[in-house]
């Protein structure tokens, strides 16, 4: 159903393009009564250029929504462009670990919160480095709130 819905759509957009490429060249221009004969009453004269205006608008909106389509296609292509290239910092996790068993009266899940918190954090690892060893408990505790 929706293949058809669509197929349809297409098929009078197409249409529509073609009527506003031709300029509504067209010979009967849309006015052929059931007889197959060119009435030119003002009534369907008027109706016939409405219908050009809708052809036009559609033909206008489908050509703004294929641009804007267009340009979200070329923003996702750059951000993945630009993010397969960006290298993010990685953390030597079985240093870390080493590093943090070193200080004392750290229980397992401390360790697992501490490792958490200084992976997450390159300029805390990198301080947390830094200090000396009889600070590093200290130093943990507070950033963990303990």
């Amino acid at each position: 159903m929706q293949k058809e819905l669509r197929l349809t759509r297409r098929r009078e957009l197409d249409k529509a393009r073609e009527e506003v490429e031709n300029n509504g060249s067209n010979e009967n221009d849309g006015h052929e009564d059931i007889n197959g004969e060119n009435e030119g009453s003002d009534k369907q004269l008027k109706r016939g250029s409405d219908e050009k205006q809708s052809a036009n608008k559609k033909v206008r909106i489908g050509d703004a929504i294929a641009a804007a389509v267009n340009s979200m296609t070329d923003t996702l292509k750059s951000m993945v462009e630009t993010n397969s290239r960006a290298r993010l910092p990685t953390v030597d996790v079985n240093k870390l670990c080493q590093e943090v068993n070193k200080v004392p009266d750290f229980d397992f899940s401390l360790t697992l919160r501490v490792v958490d918190l200084l992976a997450a954090d390159k300029t805390k690892e990198h301080v947390f480095y830094g200090l000396p060893d009889d600070f590093k408990k200290e130093w943990l505790m507070m950033h963990l709130n303990v």
